[in-house]
């Protein structure tokens, strides 16, 4: 929404309700929000309505992460997690995950151009193999691989360009037919700066973090190369919040066991529409591909959030072993064995655009480039 009066008066209207707007009044009229009967809240006031909605916003998150078992069917902290259900959940999880790339990637049964946002890790790793068991034969598979540094001469050999050209020489091994493409993304500061200024910037307003800036860069770049080879780009999100993928869900266990892993495991989920699905889908629809997401699959989260945590991840064990635990376990199975022990690494470091800024800033700071 926006009100025209200045180049960045856009604001991002939360997608957990339903709005009706009246042009003639200048009124947006809550007609729906999830989990709440909310009637007919009239905010009288079309361009002063965002502190309101946004304190809403944030207050709703906060209120719905007090309760323990709001996304997930846990309740309690069994001192014996029972594991006896592990064969039944990883087959079902592949299976779900399986028809949720099938139709992101095909149309009335007809293979679309489809390229994947790939780190070489677990996540896209799983994609890809998975993309490759939908697609015909002789199709070719666009993996699409950014890295970030200083300048042209300087070294392109970031930890997430080692992983994807690892993980591409298992694919190729697994399946020597398919035609596995990397196209390799290199990007200098200077190519950087130019498009945040053109273009990024705009784009993730009202999203404003130093992670919004890496993360919102990164996607750009990587969409842009997608435009000329694809018109989907799949992506990863969601495997990480589900499957307690990142290091604050190990944190959680340590300090207060699977409750407060579950809880916080919950708040991401509760968080991702606001914190990541407006600013990523902007970012890559500039360049007219569409960003798909099987992660987020509707049958995929009912199934994964019925779980219990114990069933999706292991903070008992290493990084390498424990954290996405269930999908893990489908990596393997499906023959990615070397994928499947690849540690977590977020796309600000593995592409090394987090280097090519100021080292001190927070990830939850205010980006002054923005």
């Amino acid at each position: 929404m926006s009100d025209e009066k200045e180049e960045f008066s856009w604001h991002e209207v939360p997608n957990d309700a339903l709005f009706k707007l009246n042009y003639l009044t200048n009124q947006l009229t809550v007609i729906w929000r999830s989990g709440q009967n909310l009637g007919n809240s009239v905010f009288k006031d079309t361009w002063d309505f965002l502190e309101t909605l946004q304190f809403d916003v944030y207050h709703l998150h906060s209120a719905q992460s007090s309760s323990p078992c709001n996304l997930f069917n846990f309740e309690g902290n069994p001192v014996t997690p029972d594991y006896h259900a592990d064969e039944f959940n990883i087959s079902k999880f592949s299976t779900l995950l399986l028809e949720s790339v099938r139709s992101r990637v095909t149309c009335m049964r007809k293979s679309l151009q489809c390229a994947i946002l790939f780190s070489g890790g677990l996540d896209s790793a799983i994609l890809a193999y998975m993309t490759h068991q939908c697609l015909e034969p002789n199709q070719p598979i666009h993996l699409i691989n950014v890295a970030f540094a200083m300048t042209d001469d300087a070294s392109f050999d970031t930890p997430d360009r080692i992983t994807s050209q690892l993980c591409v020489r298992e694919l190729q091994t697994l399946v020597p037919s398919r035609d596995w493409q990397l196209h390799c993304v290199n990007i200098n500061k200077t190519q950087l700066e130019q498009q945040r200024q053109m273009h990024v910037k705009r784009l993730l307003h009202p999203c404003v973090s130093v992670l919004d800036d890496s993360i919102g860069c990164a996607l750009w770049f990587a969409a842009s190369k997608a435009s000329s080879l694809a018109t989907v780009l799949l992506s990863g999100i969601g495997a990480d919040e589900q499957l307690g993928g990142y290091s604050r869900h190990r944190s959680a266990f340590e300090r207060g066991s699977w409750q407060a892993l579950h809880q916080e495991m919950a708040l991401d989920m509760q968080r991702i529409s606001l914190r990541n699905l407006g600013r990523d889908d902007r970012v890559v629809s500039d360049h007219g591909t569409e960003l798909r997401m099987p992660y987020l699959d509707e049958r995929v989260v009912e199934f994964l959030t019925s779980l219990p945590p114990w069933a999706k991840t292991r903070p008992q064990l290493s990084r390498e072993e424990g954290d996405k635990w269930l999908l893990r376990q489908v990596a393997s199975r499906e023959g990615l064995v070397q994928t499947s022990r690849f540690a977590k690494r977020a796309i600000q470091f593995g592409s090394r655009i987090a280097k090519l800024e100021n080292r001190k800033e927070k990830a939850s700071d205010i980006c002054h480039r923005l």
